[in-house]
């Protein structure tokens, strides 16, 4: 690599470093600022774990997965290969004179 391409290579390569520097800055700068959380979230979590819950039956039991049914499969048949024949030349076929 000669020593233009390499400065062509840095030059470009800075331009594109400085827009994605740029592009990052704007785009934190226009970002929506998300609302204070609610209060119901902020509250503290009881520290004591209620192990009845564990004890508990499921409000909806897991789903019974069943196999699909199975469909018969297709019989197979035979197909027959087209037959091709081969050309034959005709009499007033002549030899083409080489180039």
């Amino acid at each position: 690599m000669s020593k233009r391409e390499l400065i062509i290579a840095l030059v470009i390569t800075f331009i594109v470093v400085m827009l994605w520097i740029t592009s990052d800055v704007y785009h934190a700068r226009t970002q929506n600022i998300t609302d204070q959380p609610s209060a119901d979230i902020l509250e503290p979590v009881d520290p004591n774990f209620d192990t009845s819950v564990l004890t508990q039956p499921s409000p909806s039991p897991l789903p019974v997965l069943t196999p699909p049914p199975s469909a018969p499969s297709p019989t197979p048949t035979f197909r027959p290969s087209p037959s091709f024949s081969t050309p034959v030349s005709s009499t007033s076929a002549q030899p083409s004179p080489l180039l």
